[in-house]
């Protein structure tokens, strides 16, 4: 009977306390709808007063078809920025003129004059023409990726057909532009487009618009850019008056109930349906809620079991909650390690700001040296020395940037060719042998191997040699001694040899904590000589990932004070040594070319890279022309006679033809046009670029920022052997003989 009414009262208490938790769990879903969506009211108006008739008139254009912020509908100007810019006019007192249209009309009318200002402008497109200025900005754009399919990173874009109002030129690949928004759209749901990049708050106002529900917004995020009102350069006093009112909305919180306005989703303006469809989390939650009644239900109905019946699902229980904690427990060791790289990348992006900022300091500061000492020639070429050496610094600083993308991003491969290893060894050594003289140390190179020649990736190899050995001229100090030994061992594979390459110094050496993280990108030791030290964290990163690229090892012993060794295995397949030719005296490749004045075209959608290349080839003592883009040097080479142009300096990224599409075109011409060389001169710097511009039938490569030496050497290389084919041309004229080719 005692039991009975146990069990009667356990089951009252069950109840209830069942009975608590689904009332607090609805009210809880509740206010986590009323936070997240806004309270259950409409959306909040703005009192803007009426235009009055002021003295002054400001004449603005927007676009016309830019939802949420200007757009048209039933006849009436709609939009935050139309709500914005009339407030603005109210506080100037002046007189509103707004018209809506064409963008490319609406930035045409402000340079001619039509229009005292554009609204919701980039700020980097404004940056960018030195025509207009801008303002504070007014609000803040997320970039995203609209298609078909989503992506998750940057690389599943190359080779699609992808559009933009503007280039994204830090995406480094070619965007189609040109469109409005809503053509953007109509062309992806025909298949003109595979993806567009677009505000995601303009974009999903197209999607409802064209009913385009099956566009996924991809999760990868372009960019972050900041909107502004746009205004002739001449206009600095109005700009001055606009910054003010516009500082003053958002002060007092104007913009921000703008926002809210237009912009964030309110619960009035969404179904049932949409939350759930966005909120996956509350379906799991009601989930969850069903599932927690269902349980005390069982409780209730086998509350009354006996005592053993009780202590089994006690135990059940326990086992549970012994699985939960595990699970917990691994996902606490995910978020630290996740926490870990966070910090790190974060460490990163301080190391890099001082690094970079540090020669660009350099730079910047002796510019202004070398402009105030003009006079001085002496002062103003130790001034230009010191700002060349700055900008070879921050140049290595990002390429190990860009390496270590490239690297991430799987895009590094490998281009064995035969090479010879002692060359290389003597290659680098010679390379770093001034910096180690310029510390006094002691640097020594030793090769003992039987096989010299392999197939090996010779830039690769040499850059894992370089980074080994030049950080141990870095981190060893002053008479110091560093050994660098390349050793062949035994190797088992027929047709292949083993080699050792072992790098080893007296110099500061590491911790044991930070020899477990020295591979790891963004990773740098934390010790005041190491401080002083400029680096990117990300060499020894590079070094391990084209390790493992070539199936290898990488090993280091190293002790804080007495120095470190690293030791890295490598195996390449045996190729035959070159055969020397025996051929007859000529001049060699890069003799000087006849004491004429040669013609170069040089193509470029840049006019400072222009400059910069015509400027540095008239100094060489050679004529120049320009081409604007690769349609323009077809239409110069194709209108011109022979021995016009000798040579084309030809870049890659460029409006209506790029300069792969420009080089083959020009092979396809008639002899003796088509022969003309072709050296690449871009920022495309990468070997794969390299075996891009040879398979467009590019003669030469060379990469930006120019290095004029060489430049000019790949440029007498061309002409010089051009000037051996037209003598030898003219002599079979002399004579009436086949010309003998040189071997």
């Amino acid at each position: 009977m005692k039991r009975k009414r146990l069990n009667c009262k356990l089951n009252v208490a069950i109840v209830a306390s069942l009975a608590v938790f689904v009332v607090v769990t609805l009210f809880s879903i509740t206010l986590i709808v009323l936070n997240y969506y806004g309270k259950f009211d409409k959306a909040p108006t703005l009192e803007i007063r009426p235009v009055n008739a002021y003295t002054e008139t400001l004449h603005v254009a927007t676009d016309w078809d830019y939802k949420p912020f200007s757009y048209v509908e039933n006849g009436e100007y709609m939009g935050l920025d139309v709500e914005m810019i009339a407030e603005v006019a109210n506080r100037l007192e002046m007189n509103l003129d707004l018209t809506l249209l064409d963008w490319n009309e609406a930035q045409r009318g402000l340079i001619n004059g039509t229009y005292d200002l554009i609204l919701n402008m980039e700020s980097n497109a404004v940056l960018k023409d030195d025509r207009m200025i801008g303002t504070i900005p007014t609000d803040e754009k997320q970039y995203v990726v609209y298609g078909k399919n989503r992506i998750e990173r940057v690389g599943e874009l190359y080779g699609t057909r992808l559009a933009a109002y503007n280039t994204f030129d830090e995406l480094g690949m070619d965007v189609i532009t040109g469109y409005s928004y809503q053509e953007m759209f109509e062309k992806l749901l025909n298949d003109e487009l595979d993806y567009i990049i677009c505000p995601i708050q303009v974009g999903d106002s197209f999607i409802e618009k064209l009913d385009a529900q099956h566009v996924i917004v991809s999760s990868y995020q372009v960019s972050y850019m900041y909107g502004c009102m746009a205004l002739k350069a001449t206009d600095s006093a109005l700009c001055t008056r606009l910054n003010e009112v516009i500082r003053d909305l958002q002060m007092e919180g104007f913009v921000e109930k703008l926002d809210a306005k237009w912009v964030t989703r309110r619960y009035s303006s969404i179904s049932v349906k949409d939350i759930l469809d966005n909120n996956p989390s509350i379906v799991v939650l009601l989930v969850v809620v069903i599932q927690l009644l269902v349980i005390g239900g069982i409780v209730i109905a086998f509350s009354t079991y006996s005592s053993n019946k009780y202590k089994a699902y006690s135990a059940e229980l326990q086992k549970n909650l012994a699985i939960i904690n595990q699970q917990n427990e691994e996902l606490k060791i995910a978020e630290e390690k996740a926490q870990a790289a966070s910090i790190a990348k974060t460490n990163f992006l301080f190391n890099m700001s001082h690094d970079i900022r540090t020669p660009m300091n350099a730079i910047i500061g002796f510019t202004d040296l070398a402009c105030r000492h003009i006079g001085d020639a002496a002062k103003t070429r130790e001034y230009l020395s010191k700002i060349s050496t700055s900008s070879r610094l921050l140049l290595g600083l990002i390429n190990d940037i860009l390496e270590m993308a490239r690297i991430e991003n799987g895009k590094a491969q490998l281009n064995p060719t035969p090479e010879n290893l002692a060359e290389i060894m003597e290659q680098a050594e010679s390379m770093v042998r001034v910096q180690a003289s310029s510390k006094n140390q002691e640097l020594r190179f030793q090769t003992h191997i039987t096989h010299q020649y392999v197939l090996c990736d010779r830039l690769k190899v040499n850059q894992i040699l370089m980074n080994l050995v030049s950080n141990a001229v870095k981190y060893t100090n002053e008479n110091g001694h560093i050994l660098v030994r390349l050793e062949e061992t035994a190797s088992a594979d027929a047709g292949h040899a083993a080699y050792l390459i072992q790098v080893k110094d007296d110099g500061i050496g590491m911790s044991e904590e930070f020899q477990k993280r020295i591979f790891q990108p963004f990773e740098r030791e934390k010790s005041s000589t190491v401080s002083r030290t400029t680096g990117t964290g990300l060499g020894m990163a590079i070094t391990k990932n084209l390790v493992d690229l070539m199936n290898g090892t990488i090993s280091l012993r190293s002790e804080l004070g007495t120095g470190s060794e690293f030791t890295v295995a490598l195996t390449f397949p045996l190729a035959e040594a070159p055969v020397q030719a025996e051929t007859a005296e000529r001049a060699p490749e890069t003799s000087a070319p006849d004491d004429r004045r040669y013609r170069i075209l040089v193509v470029d959608d840049n006019d400072i890279n222009r400059i910069i290349a015509t400027e540095l080839l008239n100094d060489m003592g050679y004529e120049t022309a320009e081409a604007c883009d690769g349609q323009e040097a077809i239409d110069l080479i194709q209108a011109a006679g022979a021995g016009d142009y000798d040579l084309i300096l030809m870049d890659i990224q460029m409006p209506v033809v790029n300069g792969y599409e420009a080089s083959k075109a020009i092979r396809a011409l008639n002899a003796p046009l088509s022969s003309i060389p072709i050296i690449a001169l871009t920022a495309n710097a990468f070997a794969d670029d390299v075996r891009n511009a040879e398979q467009a039938g590019m003669n030469g490569h060379v990469a930006k920022p120019i290095d004029v030496s060489a430049l000019e050497n790949t440029m007498k290389a061309f002409l010089s052997q051009k000037d051996r084919q037209v003598r030898a041309e003219d002599a079979q004229g002399r004579t009436g003989t086949p010309n003998e080719t040189e071997v």
